[in-house]
């Protein structure tokens, strides 16, 4: 395979030589033999643009009778005879010996062969005319040229079609010259802006984008995008940098690499920075360039052979691949507008780059923020006002963020939503700086609304701030002291829309299966499902007003049931500054207090399984109830009408006393739960749900300013 490449690259090499040796504009014949070899040198004959010699055809050359000449073939291709090409009194028999059909026959001579002539073609007359052909090649070497790759051919076939047919071939067999240098990318990113002056609004010192080549002109609060061959607007001290033919992709043979341009030996390399020409590189020198970090220039590699699939160079096509650079302290650079080309010379013929080009904005004047403000708050409902434990909430909101924004237009300024804004408890849509108008003083004034989020917030504040997004004083935010705030709202959305209770759950952010304390422990009348109890609890009752079925009550508050003085500001709700109008004051609740619920089950159950998820609390027996302390919590167990005592008195068992018949007071069963609270095993005994409504109830006292939580409660019927 080696051998191969190399036989063919020489052989390229002869092609070449013939083909310059061909185009002179004086052209040999030689006279040939029958085995296609020269008679001798001194014997080969130069034709001259005047006429043709009757030496050509003496009796001194041609020898033997009925000789002959295979002639060449005219402009028309048509096959010429000897009368045709010479004059009549060259053909004689002074001259010949033998003429046969105005052809010289069987001689040892078998053609007058011409190689090419440039620009010439032999007349009738035998002078030679100024009509360009190509003449025929003559006969095979071995006779025949059917053996090989082109059967058609022969002896009166162009030469200059077999070279055609010739050089397809060694194109299709040599590596691939590198492409021309006509393309360069700019690989340095700026921001895709707004720019704020043309030629109708001039800005002192700023150029104009009035385009070149296919890049369009850019006018007041167009676009200037970081995209394709404009790399966006950039600050002065950033170096511009791109790659020379980033379009030419890696030959797919090993000839050259990626970005290579080919004639990389040849001519002149020129960079231009705004149509001057900052750099020239001689390329017919082989060596590598680099102009380094402090000056615009090139930074390229030395000139290189294209390479045969086996790596073998083939000198005959060398190629570069390199990059250009603008340094950002060069005397041609301006503010505003900015492009650069490369030029690549050769011969006094250019072969031009498309153009790139940039904006340069030096501008940093601060952004500046004033008269901002968070007003205007209106609290709502979806629907029904909702309540838990006496207290009412909002579950809705909206306020007006409102803020003069100054510089932000200095001279360039971002596209989109370069307005956003940094907020809690809600949120402002962010939206964009709009239009200069030229106008680089412009000052924006915002006035958004600003929509509460619909999530629980007790005594909770709303905030914002806002941020934009300059060029280069990127994200630039008001001062945080600047932060405007809304404070104490109460909100929770949660009471009618998701609570997370059903028949043996309870998530304590509603009260749909709480029961008074005052409910009929004798009734059965229940149902799945919630507000299907006996005497259900009025959620819009106050924990300290006059009705005796509320005011010993637990507080159900975020999530969890609490004593009434561990709401928002100790249970003062009345003073939630953003809160309903007339809720309760709880910082004065005393006394044990109580929570009472039912659990539903449509089967007939004995035994049971509490899960308590518990904060503060230390579990002690029912018969403490009275004398609780601050930390002690009673846990009850009751199957209305079901559980009674020895007199057959319907009663609450003690969840802390260990069940020993169905007439004592435990309900305590470790074989259905050993750890309290979290997996707390119970027993009704031999009586069951079946008679009860298919229910259990349970009762939590607690004692007075208790500072704890209970969060989750889980019934498991066994």
């Amino acid at each position: 395979m080696v051998k191969g490449y190399r036989t063919l690259a020489w052989s390229i090499h002869a092609i070449i030589i013939i083909m310059c040796f061909a185009s002179t504009a004086q052209a040999r014949y030689y006279l040939q033999d029958k085995l296609g070899y020269m008679i001798t040198e001194t014997e080969a004959l130069y034709l001259t643009p005047t006429a043709l010699y009757a030496e050509v055809v003496s009796a001194t050359w041609l020898q033997g009778n009925n000789a002959y000449i295979d002639v060449i073939t005219d402009t028309n291709g048509r096959r010429r005879t000897l009368a045709d090409i010479l004059p009549a009194d060259h053909i004689s028999a002074t001259y010949l010996q033998s003429v046969t059909n105005a052809f010289i026959t069987n001689s040892y001579l078998t053609s007058i062969t011409p190689i090419y002539i440039s620009g010439m073609a032999v007349d009738t007359t035998g002078k030679i005319s100024s009509t360009s052909t190509y003449m025929g090649m003559g006969e095979a070497e071995d006779d025949d040229y059917t053996d090989g790759l082109w059967v058609s051919i022969n002896g009166e076939t162009k030469i200059g079609t077999m070279m055609d047919r010739i050089n397809e071939v060694l194109g299709s067999l040599a590596p691939s010259a590198a492409p021309a240098l006509d393309d360069v990318d700019i690989d340095t990113n700026g921001e895709t802006s707004d720019i704020t002056w043309d030629a109708g609004d001039a800005l002192g010192g700023y150029a104009n984008v009035t385009g070149i080549g296919a890049l369009g002109a850019v006018n007041v609060d167009g676009s200037f995008a970081d995209s394709g061959d404009r790399a966006g607007v950039i600050a002065t001290a950033i170096d511009t940098t791109g790659t020379l033919n980033e379009d030419v992709a890696a030959d797919a043979d090993g000839a050259y690499p990626a970005n290579a341009f080919g004639n990389a030996d040849q001519g002149d390399l020129k960079l231009e920075v705004n149509g001057v020409v900052v750099r020239t590189i001689d390329l017919t020198n082989a060596s590598a360039v680099d102009d380094g970090t402090a000056t615009s220039g090139f930074d390229i590699s030395a000139s290189t052979s294209v390479e045969f699939p086996n790596s073998d160079p083939f000198d005959v096509f060398k190629y570069r691949t390199g990059s250009w650079r603008i340094d950002s302290g060069d005397a041609n650079l301006t503010n505003g507008w900015n492009y650069v080309k490369v030029t690549h010379t050769i011969s006094g013929s250019d072969t031009d780059t498309n153009y790139v080009d940039w904006v340069v904005d030096d501008d940093t004047t601060d952004t500046t923020y004033s008269s901002d403000a968070l007003q205007n708050l209106v609290m709502g409902y979806s629907g029904a006002e909702p309540y838990l434990s006496g207290v009412r909430y909002f579950e809705t909101g909206v306020a007006n963020y409102v803020i003069d924004i100054d510089n932000a237009f200095r001279n360039t300024y971002k596209t989109g939503d370069a307005i956003t804004f940094i907020y809690s408890g809600g949120t402002v849509s962010n939206q964009s700086l709009g239009n200069s108008g030229g106008n680089q003083a412009l000052q924006k004034a915002v006035d958004e609304v600003f929509t509460v989020s619909t999530s629980r917030k007790l005594n909770a504040s709303i905030t914002c701030k806002t941020e934009v997004d300059r060029t280069f004083n990127t994200n630039e935010s008001n001062d945080p002291s600047d932060t405007k705030t809304i404070t104490g709202l109460l909100q929770d959305p949660y009471i009618h829309s998701s609570p997370t209770q059903d028949d043996n759950t309870e998530g304590f952010d509603a009260e749909g299966y709480r029961q008074e304390s005052t409910f009929d422990i004798t009734d059965v009348t229940y149902a799945s499902g919630t507000g299907n109890g006996v005497s259900m609890w009025d959620a819009t009752e106050s924990l300290v007003g006059a009705d005796a079925g509320h005011n010993d009550g637990l507080l159900v508050y975020n999530d969890a049931l609490r004593y009434p003085k561990e709401g928002a500001l100790s249970g003062d709700f009345s003073s939630v500054s953003n809160g309903p109008a007339a809720n309760p004051d709880y910082s004065a609740a005393a006394g044990e207090r109580t929570y009472i619920r039912y659990f539903y089950d449509a089967s007939s159950r004995s035994n049971f399984r509490l899960g308590i998820s518990v904060s503060g609390c230390t579990w002690v027996a029912a018969s403490n109830i009275g004398g609780l302390a601050s930390t002690e919590c009673a846990c009850e167990i009751l199957a209305p009408n079901t559980t009674q005592d020895v007199g057959a008195t319907v009663e609450f068992k003690d969840m802390k006393t260990a069940y020993t018949d169905d007439d004592s007071i435990g309900a305590y069963a470790s074989a259905f739960g050993s750890s309290i609270p979290d997996t707390w095993g119970g027993t009704i005994g031999t009586r069951s749900t079946s008679t009860s409504g298919n229910v259990l109830v349970i009762r939590l006292t607690i004692g007075a300013d208790w500072t704890g939580n209970i969060s989750h409660i889980e019934m498991t019927f066994l």
